[in-house]
């Protein structure tokens, strides 16, 4: 009796388990009744979920993770869900090492926080940064440490931390780089890092060159032929600079993650600077923690928090630009390092880079990057670049690194090198990365985020900067209402050193001045300023009006403000968003592009938008006259012939395209601006008279479908031909990887009545593979062998 009572109570807590495991989109969940979530991410298999909290098949967690990964990808894939409790990743390391690598379809999902600490951003009090929340994630993942307690000399720190390192896969990736539908919500991770890369449209080869910054690998890493999973390919395992061209995955997401203790660290790259180097002092300088890459990505309500995991340990370093030779106590630093990069950092060598007609690169569509918290101690907190790109309500906190002590112990005081990384004393201190904001992109808008603790000593404040390194230039930019904090240099919000074409700057609070600086041999057009505030009260500096190739620079003194007139808009259903075009109108500052739930009078700001006064049509071309591309000197792109097509295009053009989604009918409309954002002038005076047109949301994406597919012969006999039959009246693809996830074959769409293609398997090697067959949204994965 007692035992049947026993069967009957496992039995039903199992059930209850699979009912409680989450099957809804957890953006929707978050974001649906707001400011709308991701179109695309509707697309992932939410309701095929793997339980991992009672799965088996694997003697560790990592075995378990590969081998349900792997189930998923087969099904077209689904959510690893890893319910409350701390699960530990051993994971293997060196060059042929691998982490937690997502296939394309699979995410992985932990359990919803509790109500009062799902925020990573707490505040937005411009004085009280230093609060963040995500402190208690109840799925917590922990990475191991390498122990390097035995190679470092005079280690100083906490016990439970001192001389031990992550390893430099505890990473959660994807295989291949651009596999697509890939992401995590709801974990701590803990000594790990994020990192979701890009592949490159020729194989990837031993790279030899010696890096002004970065060094060259060495030891087992100087073999490494690199695939892209791991940040460092660019540098141990590349082509020749600039050689080659990114292929970036799409529809990727990091989502309610809370980073802690986390880095990459370098162990293998050499530094030129050292002359007896072990380890690189925390994290690597090239290495974000939150690094997302391709078309379609959604960063939202993370946090990189301030480590407790810091340790110092003794180098020596060699004489040169400023740095004695000797030995120095150095601070092993989890925070000096990269924060959040996506579409940026890892680019700036590949020769797509920069190509106005191709989404690899820097112009990638559709970036939303918000509510995040990140914590660093050098180097930048945000680096971003893309096309339709919203950064907004972020948080990029710091403390300045001529601060001595940060970490609050009289053992780790802080000795943080140059951005060269030789060796210098605390007082000898520069970082001249230490920016809150770095970015590039076409159609950009920063709105409301927070900064402080930027600059360094011999350094201005860089809050949120845009700089022609690797060929990056403004392409219709607005920046309104954002704040900077009260510690750090007073810095500015301008791009520099750069082509301008369109940008807004609107409503911010800066201790610095905003603007455009440098400007000498660059095309700036259509530049509006208005409303900007010193954080004392008084109006804040303006810079950049004047110059050779100033087109067109509004600066507006309020009250006294334009009398902007009225657009006329039309709406365009494209595919995974919405296309919001206007007519120009004369007098204007800028424009907001606004939508409201049809029938209600709760207009929500999609976007603001630069002015259209003077054309801003730019020639990708080199040249210092008319509408070229400046070549100015200093920080110029390497080289800028890979950039610039010679084609004139118009990189400000009165458009937006809205991708977030929410249910239901919408109205649109577009607000020419005067002087206030909000306020009796300027917006308000034109709401009544704009024309409002609806749109139905929810277009955009369909769930997938499971496709049955039979491949025959299976097994199939060395170089012969396989038939795959499907069902589906829709002209299917075919594609084939192997079980490594990487792509190995591929047929282009065809029409098919039958619904039966054939496929030769010559040049596949004898083994076991996986068979993609999509049409419409209708996806699946069969296995198959060639003997």
């Amino acid at each position: 009796m007692i035992k049947r009572l026993l069967s009957f109570v496992a039995a039903f807590s199992m059930f209850l388990t699979a009912w409680a495991q989450p099957s809804s989109n957890p953006l929707a969940d978050f974001y649906g009744t707001g400011e709308g979530y991701p179109s695309w991410s509707d697309a992932i298999n939410w309701g095929r979920v793997i339980n991992m909290s009672t799965y088996t098949n694997g003697a560790t967690n990592f075995n378990k993770f590969e081998n349900a990964r792997d189930e998923l990808f087969a099904q077209g894939g689904g959510v690893l869900y890893y319910p409350a409790g701390e699960y530990e990743f051993d994971v293997p390391d060196g060059p042929a090492g691998r982490g937690l690598m997502l296939k394309s379809g699979v995410v992985i999902r932990g359990e919803i926080p509790a109500d009062n600490d799902r925020r990573a951003v707490t505040t937005l009090d411009r004085n009280q940064l230093i609060q963040h929340g995500l402190i208690s994630n109840p799925t917590k993942f922990k990475f191991t440490r390498k122990n390097y307690l035995d190679s470092l000399e005079n280690v100083i720190g906490p016990d439970e931390h001192k001389g031990l390192v992550p390893k430099m896969w505890n990473v959660i990736g994807c295989t291949p780089a651009n596999a697509e539908k890939v992401g995590i919500a709801w974990v701590e991770v803990e000594f790990g890092f994020v990192y979701f890369g890009f592949e490159i449209s020729e194989s990837w080869s031993q790279y030899r060159e010696n890096f002004a910054y970065a060094g060259v690998p060495k030891g087992a890493w100087a073999s490494r032929v690199g695939n892209g999973t791991h940040p460092l390919d660019v540098f141990s395992g590349t082509y020749a600079w600039g050689q080659a061209d990114a292929r970036m995955g799409a529809d990727r997401f990091v989502f309610g993650v809370h980073l802690k203790n986390s880095t990459i660290t370098n162990y293998a790259m050499n530094k030129s600077g050292l002359s007896s180097w072990k380890i690189e002092h925390g994290g690597w300088q090239f290495g974000p923690r939150l690094g997302v890459y391709g078309r379609h990505i959604f960063i939202a309500n993370n946090c990189i928090s301030k480590p407790t995991a810091c340790f110092v340990f003794d180098q020596e370093g060699k004489a040169g630009n400023g740095a004695a030779q000797g030995v120095y106590g150095q601070i092993f630093d989890y925070a000096n390092c990269l924060g959040v990069d996506v579409n940026k950092n890892l680019l700036s060598g590949i020769r797509s880079r920069c190509s106005a007609s191709d989404s690899n690169g820097f112009y990638a569509n559709d970036i939303i990057v918000k509510e995040n918290w990140v914590y660093n101690h050098g180097n930048k907190n945000f680096e971003i670049a893309g096309k339709y790109v919203v950064i907004k309500d972020n948080v990029a906190f710091k403390e300045g690194i001529y601060l001595n002590n940060v970490y609050g112990a009289p053992n780790l005081t802080s000795l943080i090198h140059k951005s060269s990384y030789r060796a210098h004393r605390n007082t000898n201190t520069e970082d001249f990365m230490n920016r809150g904001f770095d970015y590039g992109g076409w159609n950009v808008w920063f709105h409301n985020n927070r900064y402080e603790g930027t600059g360094s000593l011999g350094n201005d404040g860089e809050g949120i900067l845009c700089q022609r390194h690797g060929g990056v230039e403004a392409f219709s930019i607005t920046m309104t209402a954002n704040e900077q904090g009260p510690t750090g240099m007073n810095g500015y919000l301008a791009p520099y050193d750069v082509t301008v074409a369109g940008l807004l700057h609107g409503w911010n609070f800066q201790r610095g001045s905003v603007g455009v600086l440098k400007v000498e041999q660059n095309f700036i057009a259509d530049v509006s300023v208005v409303k900007n505030f010193h954080t004392n009260g008084n109006a804040s500096g303006t810079s950049g009006q004047t110059g050779a190739r100033v087109n067109d620079y509004l600066v507006v003194s309020c009250p006294g403000q334009p009398s902007p007139g009225t657009p006329a808009i039309t709406l365009t259903n494209e595919g995974r968003g919405v296309k919001i075009a206007w007519n120009d109108v004369s007098d204007e500052v800028g424009y907001a592009v606004q939508r409201r739930r049809t029938g209600t009078n709760d207009w929500t700001t999609v976007a603001f938008r630069p002015r259209q006064a003077s054309g801003s049509l730019v020639t990708f071309a080199m040249g210092t006259t008319g509408n070229n591309i400046g070549t100015t000197s200093n920080y110029g792109p390497q080289p800028l012939s890979q950039c610039w097509d010679g084609i004139e295009r118009n990189m400000n053009e009165p458009s937006w395209l809205d991708y977030t989604r929410l249910s239901g009918t919408f109205d649109y409309r577009v607000v020419a601006l005067a002087c206030e954002i909000n306020g009796s002038d300027g917006t308000a005076s034109n709401i009544d008279t704009i024309v409002v047109t609806s749109v139905k949301q929810g277009f955009a994406s369909k769930a997938i479908t499971f496709l049955p597919v039979v491949i025959m012969p299976n097994p199939a006999e060395g170089s012969s031909q396989i038939t795959v039959s499907y069902q589906s009246v829709e002209p299917a693809s075919l594609r084939v990887f192997d079980m490594f996830g990487k792509l190995v074959k591929e047929q282009a769409p065809r029409i098919s009545k039958s619904g039966i293609q054939n496929m030769s398997t010559k040049g596949l090697a004898p083994g076991n593979y996986l068979m993609e067959v999509k049409a419409g949204n209708g996806i699946s994965r069969a296995r198959f062998i060639i003997q």
